[in-house]
């Protein structure tokens, strides 16, 4: 039982890494079809992204949001039909902080093209995400050692919800006594342009 249990994780593993290596394959054949440079650049990125992740660790913001993607998508698939099925994000404000993190100490990325990234991930959680049911993620709180979880992350995630104006992602955001003012504002003031997102949960 268990022989086959592992034999069917290992099938479904490779499954989503030949997943991505048909996009990269995608990507670089659009590549070749564009005459417009910049575009023709983006696509050779896309391309050399989705032959190493998730195949193998991420090590930039890009790759590791791109990991986040192809995973949660490939969960989602059901080329059956039978069920619809979906699953959340968790916090991505934690496990996405240190390559965030890196990337701006080595100046990889600038917190706009962060920002950009988020905002294509929450385009794509549209476009998977099963009719009737919803996706999205968690952001603030406190981890498992009880220290308070707020940082850039935490606001950028939440910006996602302004910035595509879509119906997903579903955010929450866990306010918890301690935590700076500005989340809890930033919160209020998406509340103000769109309806019961964020939600709130309040920790102590």
């Amino acid at each position: 039982e268990k022989e086959l249990y592992y034999k069917c994780c290992k099938m479904c593993l490779q499954a989503v890494i030949k997943h991505s290596e048909n996009y990269a394959e995608l990507a670089l054949k659009m590549s070749k079809e564009t005459a417009d440079v910049k575009r023709h650049n983006e696509l050779e990125k896309i391309a050399e992204i989705c032959k190493k992740v998730p195949a193998l660790p991420a090590e930039t913001f890009y790759e590791a949001v791109q990991s986040v993607h192809f995973v949660t998508h490939c969960l989602s698939l059901n080329p059956f039909r039978l069920y619809a099925q979906q699953f959340q994000l968790g916090h991505p404000d934690r496990y996405l902080l240190p390559f965030y993190e890196k990337d701006m100490e080595n100046g990889r990325i600038t917190k706009e093209e962060a920002q950009l990234l988020l905002d294509c991930l929450g385009i794509q959680i549209n476009i998977r995400v099963p009719s009737g049911l919803s996706s999205g993620y968690m952001v603030g709180g406190r981890d498992e050692n009880g220290e308070i979880v707020a940082n850039d992350l935490t606001e950028m995630c939440m910006q996602v919800v302004d910035d595509i104006q879509l119906v997903y992602p579903a955010v929450g955001l866990c306010y918890t006594e301690g935590m700076n003012d500005e989340y809890l504002e930033k919160a209020c003031e998406l509340l103000k342009k769109v309806i019961l997102i964020p939600q709130f949960l309040m920790m102590m």
